[in-house]
């Protein structure tokens, strides 16, 4: 840290407490009108496939799932099909929330709600240790009213959980925690998504400048493995290799809007040379500059960014660390997609270590930089955010005006399904969630759909009337419509 930095206020124990309590309520009652008027249900593929192996956590059954893309075929499609695709920490959070209550979006919805008010109230504790109160409760207060964070909370996936551990590394950096505790947040914060893994060389080169350099490293390192290594050893039991992923074929996405189910994961051999499909290198070098111009972490609030770079030109050794795993995870994600969902969970972290160098580092401007920090979600912004974050507001904008969203043929569905029926489907989770059979994605070409209905003894088929395979005369051949179990549902013959 830089020797000028502004000293930290002293504290009163009850105004810290009043203040968090403070900060908490505003989160609460942000996430609270942000999702007032929309339906509790799942808005997303994602929250379903989740929430359904947290379904199978709860009731004994193991990190097994019932939705299986047809590139996992190869391990089955019994009812004890094993979760290859999802990072594990999520569902086991969700499966502790089933065991206590009912298992649907509403539990999973308030249980992100909960993540995102606890990551607002870590960033106020954090922006506190480094520069007093006041500075907390604004940091806290942006956190909470960051239209970005909030936005992401609303759903029932990985963000809000994957914020907050990110803000608890660098708050156990800043009390100077044991590194042991600090590597284990590191691995849970890579047990919720795996490119949560970037946090621990981070960690580690920050952990060289405490006395003893090597020890305070190694002890982060041993954490990490504690807690990572339980994921690894179930992974070896399973597949042979501790550190399988098949997020290792995302490389290959091709940045190209495509069909739905029509991705490299929808094919049980994927062909690197279809249009699904795109060289590594040249999807990076067509990304990055994308990714940079409309940073994430810019374009939710460029006064925190701004503070960074402040404190960053201090030689202030958080911020580095903070800038440099955000950019590492910015070229990851440029090798595989580039989301702004990925950078949100950084939002926090960042808007608690900007705020802290406007008042360590700013002088005059510390108190219009914090006053407009908050003002930032007001303002235009410049540039625009990513496509997928854009989309994802104007989504989330116009549910309270749509009513319940209608998921197809499920409920119709889970009258004439039987649990030991395998399904194909279109629309794989919402279908699975109400029928709870086995429930295949519907593949992204027709032999690959021959082959599993060939091979693999499919009852039902959940497909548009008008889906290429439906016009099929073999298709009439071998199925038959069951309008009264659904709206384009067939059976076999």
């Amino acid at each position: 840290m830089s020797s000028s930095a502004t000293a930290v206020p002293a504290t009163n124990p009850a105004t810290l407490i009043f203040a968090g309590l403070g900060v908490a309520a505003v989160a609460a009652a942000s996430w609270a009108y942000a999702h007032w008027g929309m339906p509790w249900e799942f808005l997303a593929g994602d929250e379903i496939e989740y929430a359904e192996v947290g379904r199978r956590l709860a009731s004994g059954r193991g990190f097994t799932t019932g939705i299986i893309y047809p590139i996992e075929i190869g391990w089955g499609v019994d009812a004890e099909h094993p979760s290859l695709l999802r990072a594990p920490l999520w569902p086991a959070l969700l499966s502790l929330v089933f065991r206590i209550a009912e298992p649907g979006p509403i539990s999973v919805q308030l249980t992100s709600a909960a993540a995102f008010v606890a990551g607002a109230v870590v960033s106020f504790a954090l922006a506190t240790r480094l520069a007093g109160v006041a500075v907390g409760a604004v940091a806290g207060v942006a956190v909470a009213t960051c239209p970005d964070v909030v936005l992401y909370a609303l759903f029932g996936g990985t963000e809000a959980l994957f914020g907050l551990w990110i803000v608890v590394c660098f708050a156990l950096l800043a009390t100077g925690a044991h590194g042991f505790w600090i590597g284990a947040v590191c691995g849970l914060a890579y047990l919720t998504r795996f490119n949560g893994g970037l946090l621990l060389p981070m960690a580690c080169l920050l952990l060289l400048w405490r006395p003893n350099r090597w020890r305070a490293p190694t002890a982060c390192a041993l954490g990490f493995v504690a807690v990572a290594g339980i994921w690894w050893t179930r992974n070896a039991l399973v597949t042979g290799d501790p550190f399988f992923s098949l997020y290792g074929i995302t490389l290959y996405f091709t940045p190209d809007v495509i069909p739905l189910n029509g991705s490299l994961l929808n094919m049980i051999e994927p062909d690197l040379t279809s249009a699904a499909a795109m060289d590594p290198w040249q999807k990076f070098q067509r990304l990055l500059p994308h990714a940079l111009i409309h940073w994430p972490l810019l374009t939710a609030n460029a006064l925190g960014l701004a503070g960074i770079a402040l404190a960053c030109a201090r030689r202030d050794r958080q911020a580095w660390a903070f800038l440099g795993v955000s950019l590492a995870t910015t070229v990851v994600i440029a090798l595989v997609a580039v989301r702004g969902r990925y950078l949100i969970p950084f939002v926090p972290a960042m808007l608690a270590l900007g705020a802290a160098a406007w008042w360590r580092y700013g002088g005059a401007l510390r108190i219009p930089a914090l006053a407009l920090l908050l003002l930032m979600p007001l303002l235009p912004r410049l540039p625009n955010e990513l496509r997928d974050t854009k989309l994802a507001h104007g989504f989330v904008d116009k549910l309270p005006g749509l009513g319940p969203i209608d998921p197809g043929a499920a409920p119709t569905f889970a009258r004439c399904v039987e649990p030991h029926d395998l399904v194909i489907a279109f629309n794989a989770p919402a279908i699975h969630w109400r029928a709870n059979s086995v429930t295949l994605h519907m593949t992204r070409t027709p032999e690959d759909f021959w082959y599993l209905v060939r091979n693999h003894p499919v009852t039902y088929v959940s497909l548009p009337e008008n889906h290429a395979v439906v016009a099929q005369e073999r298709f009439a051949e071998t199925f038959v419509a069951r309008p009264e179990c659904g709206r384009g549902i067939f059976a076999r013959r």
